[in-house]
């Protein structure tokens, strides 16, 4: 049983056919420590396209792993770094492979969503970019259309396909995302309720409500929240974050369910003094009055003695 649950996850992890590339062949490749690698990413975030051409000169391995290229690609577009869109392009980066996006600085892995370089271009207007994307054959997408809130042509896609309301993004293997997920990403309320409209006409159930609602919930869109609870999203999978604090969202979410649980997952959330942050005793309150118990403890972190770690333990090392 063990063994088909590791087996599934390690096939959701990957992302490149054999014989591995270059670049992950060599130690820590796929996290990036293989220097060239990491100089590319820079190079493309600041425009240096005439650096850019020598390291890839020198590394051409550096564009073997389509993950990096791609994340080259979606930096340069959001940039505006025009003469480093053409010069990956001339070098055949794939124009229509997606790339992750984080959007919120809080609790990322919910706000993550994959974009398209031409949605990139379009999300910063960089119309110049669009075009010169358009022209080596960049796709339109619902997702994009979702994730915009072009609403003309999210309706287009649906009444060509109403199915597609609820299309699994092929651009991600190991979580269920669809074109609602890149509506409530993008934070546009009439995009997601014509996509609501058109899972309701089909009387089918609401894929990943879920986790759509908790990507509304780190944006702190409340009209969104608002829907989703209405459509069965169910508040009580939230868990601990900054909704505690939130004026509007705190007593919406608590009518429908959402507590801090008693995992002692909210712990780490409490130590808000570490790594330089300022403390923020009110968001420790607010946790307590939602569900948190001062004698909750970590179940991940163990003292010396083998006991589990308080909140206490993490202020008082925080002081320390």
């Amino acid at each position: 049983m063990i063994y088909e649950k590791v087996r599934a996850l390690g096939l959701a992890l990957v992302n490149e056919s054999e014989p591995h590339t270059a670049l992950r062949a060599r130690s820590h490749g796929t996290c990036l420590r293989y220097k060239p690698a990491v100089e590319s990413i820079d190079l493309a975030r600041r425009g240096n396209a005439a650096a850019l051409r020598e390291l890839l000169a020198r590394a051409p391995d550096v564009l073997a792993s389509t993950p990096n290229t791609a994340r080259l690609l979606r930096l340069a577009v959001l940039a505006g770094h025009m003469s480093v869109v053409e010069l990956l392009l001339d070098k055949g980066v794939d124009v229509n492979k997606p790339s992750p996006l984080a959007l919120a600085p809080s609790r990322d892995f919910e706000t993550l969503i994959f974009v398209t370089p031409l949605c990139a271009a379009r999300l910063k207007r960089r119309k110049d970019i669009e075009v010169v994307l358009l022209r080596h054959g960049a796709k339109e997408d619902i997702f994009t259309h979702a994730f915009l809130g072009d609403v003309g042509a999210l309706q287009e896609d649906l009444a060509h396909e109403p199915s597609s309301a609820q299309a699994s993004d092929p651009a991600v293997d190991a979580l269920e995302i669809t074109p609602l997920h890149h509506a409530v990403a993008g934070g546009h309320v009439e995009p997601l309720r014509v996509l609501l409209a058109c899972v309701l006409d089909a009387k089918e159930p609401l894929r990943g409500a879920n986790r759509a609602l908790r990507m509304a919930v780190a944006h702190e869109n409340v009209a969104i929240v608002v829907m989703l609870l209405d459509h069965g999203a169910d508040a009580t999978t939230i868990g601990a974050g900054r909704w505690v604090t939130h004026p509007e969202l705190a007593p919406i979410l608590s009518r429908a369910g959402a507590r801090v649980d008693r995992s002692g997952n909210w712990i780490q959330l409490s130590c808000t003094g570490n790594q330089g942050r300022k403390d923020d005793p009110e968001y420790v309150a607010a946790l307590l009055r939602h569900g948190a118990r001062v004698d909750d403890r970590s179940e991940t972190v163990q003292m010396t003695d083998g006991g589990r770690a308080t909140a206490l333990h993490y202020a008082a090392k925080a002081a320390s």
